[in-house]
């Protein structure tokens, strides 16, 4: 299921704390619930969380810029929230029960931990949150901003 609006609201919120207008406190108390939609949890949990620290309130600057890598990552991110695709990655969720299973269920190494390299062989990891290099793709052909308000079908390219 796509929770539209959650996705929404996420973007709205990374988008915010990218442009200095609210600081990394504000992102994370922003998270939307996921609503039955994974992908909010996960983007957020394994994109937006990595991109700063919980240790103290700041914003999006100095030692805390994004380099221009990681920019290019997060707009790739951002085109998967707006994209209206299911996310098709395994679900990892790293909390405190679901460790306690896998140590109780010998479940060693942690196989679909995210970013692991069985995780990886799910799909095409360089593209994540999209699964395959054709949907990221596709995407790209339908860009949310600045894109005249028509977006391009794949054959007109």
């Amino acid at each position: 299921m796509i929770n539209k609006g959650g996705r929404r609201k996420l973007a709205l919120i990374a988008r915010q704390y990218l442009s200095k207008s609210i600081s990394n406190f504000e992102l994370e108390a922003g998270e939307p619930d996921a609503e039955g939609d994974s992908a909010i949890s996960q983007v957020f949990a394994h994109g937006f969380y990595n991109l700063y620290s919980d240790n103290e309130n700041h914003y999006c600057v100095g030692k805390h810029a994004l380099t221009q890598q990681e920019r290019k990552t997060v707009a790739r991110w951002l085109l998967f929230l707006y994209a209206e695709q299911e996310y098709e990655w395994p679900v990892y969720n790293g909390n405190v029960l679901s460790r306690i299973v896998r140590v109780l269920t010998f479940s060693f190494p942690d196989f679909f931990k995210f970013g692991s390299e069985a995780f990886k062989k799910r799909g095409d990891f360089d593209v994540w949150p999209f699964l395959r290099r054709a949907d990221y793709k596709r995407a790209l052909l339908n860009p949310p901003f600045f894109s005249g308000g028509k977006p391009q079908s794949p054959s007109s390219k």
